[in-house]
């Protein structure tokens, strides 16, 4: 078939970074599911029914979660997923040598497969289909990296695309528009490019730049616009193009049921957003920091018992008179909260506390490090130690943990978080406490945005309350400190 193709039309509606009008209100997070391995694709049907890929088998759930069923595939890495009243869609994205030769698995509504084709590329001679949509007459588009296919419920191809332009070759998400209209992420360009329906050529409506990496998409009944990123949200347009609002994580795919419930599927599970706006989002604040007292605990707690709400910390704790008051301290962080830009890869800090004479005030029994690598220095952590703390996926969360502290406190007493000190002074970067983003943005906090904690009415200048960053600045003052080690603190209860 000849693939004809138009030049780019540049109808750019929105640019990079373009937010929303002041007030507006983003949906809501109702619920969501963590799952074991990503979430590449997902679907719903027309009773509210949920549909997704993941790991070797595709599922469907209600609304409330409650799997419905799932299916076992043959199928190396089952991807796309698309449905209609008849059958069940389902790519396997890998293709090679020892996995299915064919590509797109055709199912029936009770998993049962119908029948499978390869969409072959012209110029690798292989299969290759990524996501998939369908049309309201049952035809399927199939995406790959840099070409398009349609094809009837039989398999037959109906009409075919390939890219010959150098900005078009990451083709990311497919959806079908009410009036046919095929809409394809690029994730090159940041782009969203439109299709006419037998594949003649294309228009770009829409252009965030480099850096935005769109991932799916799809379009409500209403005609709006949804296209999920990498790192960046969700981002709404109307049907003319104007974005109207963002909503805070991004992922894999989304997709939009026909009461107006939002799912956006990630590489950790799904995320199901409310279809009525909720209060304005709060303003952005810069990152921060902090510490939290937990409970008086004999065990260890683990990494997962920490107030999810960063304004919930708590930065006061009791001593330890008859010998059974032993905290857990956790090192948290909060990221820049901007639409969609929240996480953090990496800490670097520092950390102090009163020391006077032989007896440490503190007796810290141990560190737990909760992040992927921690690279911790002698001593650590000692007071004047610091540590560099990192993450190999990044966390999504307005509340990251780093790790905890197990430790008494015997008389009043202050712990901080401070800049993270450097073997030569001099050292451009001794002092500092650093924070890197999910986008790999590197930024040095101040100190009134590093927190700490009093013991027993310990404090600082005067203030025996601790400090929440997130809450107030934290610059009060340094601790002073009497330089000791952490093995000599060891010592003192061998």
């Amino acid at each position: 078939m000849n693939r004809a193709v138009l030049p780019i039309v540049l109808t750019s509606m929105v640019s990079f970074y373009a937010l929303p009008a002041a007030g507006a209100e983003p949906p809501q997070v109702l619920s969501w599911i963590a799952t074991s391995t990503p979430v590449w694709s997902i679907d719903s049907d027309a009773n509210g029914f949920i549909y997704y890929t993941e790991g070797k088998e595709f599922h469907k759930t209600t609304p409330l979660w409650e799997e419905v069923d799932s299916w076992m595939t043959d199928q190396c890495s089952p991807y796309g997923i698309a449905l209609d009243s008849r059958y069940i869609y389902v790519t396997d994205k890998n293709s090679d040598a020892g996995c299915p030769d064919h590509n797109i698995f055709q199912y029936d509504l009770a998993g049962n497969l119908v029948s499978s084709w390869c969409p072959t590329r012209p110029v690798e001679n292989r299969c290759d289909a990524h996501r998939i949509a369908l049309d309201p007459a049952g035809n399927l588009f199939a995406m790959d990296e840099t070409g398009l296919n349609k094809f009837d419920s039989g398999g037959n191809l109906l009409a075919s695309w390939e890219s010959t332009d150098e900005a078009v070759q990451k083709l990311r998400g497919i959806a079908i528009g009410p009036d046919g209209s095929v809409f394809v992420t690029e994730r090159k360009m940041g782009t969203v490019l439109r299709f006419d329906s037998e594949l003649s050529g294309f228009q770009e409506v829409i252009n965030n730049g480099t850096g935005f990496y769109p991932e799916g998409i799809t379009i409500d009944d209403a005609g709006n616009l949804y296209v999920v990123t990498e790192r960046k949200g969700v981002w709404q347009y109307d049907a003319h193009g104007n974005l109207v609002t963002v909503l805070w994580y991004g992922g894999t795919d989304v997709v939009v049921d026909r009461s107006g419930y939002i799912y956006v599927s990630s590489k950790t599970g799904i995320i199901k957003y409310d279809n009525k706006p909720g209060p304005p989002p709060p303003p952005p604040h810069p990152p921060a920091m902090m510490l939290h007292v937990g409970p008086v605990a004999r065990a260890a707690l683990g990494c997962e018992t920490v107030p999810e709400n960063p304004a919930h910390l708590v930065t006061k704790g009791t001593l330890d008179a008859a010998g059974r008051a032993v905290f857990f301290v956790y090192i948290l962080g909060t990221p820049e909260t901007r639409y969609g830009s929240g996480g953090i890869l990496g800490m670097q800090l520092g950390l102090e506390y009163t020391q006077r004479g032989a007896s440490p005030e503190l007796n810290l029994q141990g560190w737990n490090v909760c992040s992927a690598l921690d690279f911790p220095q002698d001593d650590w952590p000692a007071s004047g130690t610091g540590n560099t703390i990192t993450w190999v996926r990044c966390p999504y969360k307005e509340v990251t943990l780093a790790g905890y502290l197990y430790l008494s406190a015997y008389t009043p007493t202050a712990m901080s978080i401070v800049g993270f000190p450097t073997p030569d002074p001099r050292n451009p970067a001794n002092g500092k406490a650093k924070m890197s983003g999910c986008a790999a943005t590197e930024i040095i906090l101040p100190k009134s945005r590093l927190g700490w904690v009093s013991f027993g009415g310990g404090g600082r200048n005067g203030d025996i309350d601790g400090c929440n960053p997130v809450l107030e600045p934290c610059d009060a003052g340094p601790v002073t400190v009497q330089p000791t080690t952490w093995g000599r603190i060891k010592s003192q209860y061998r």
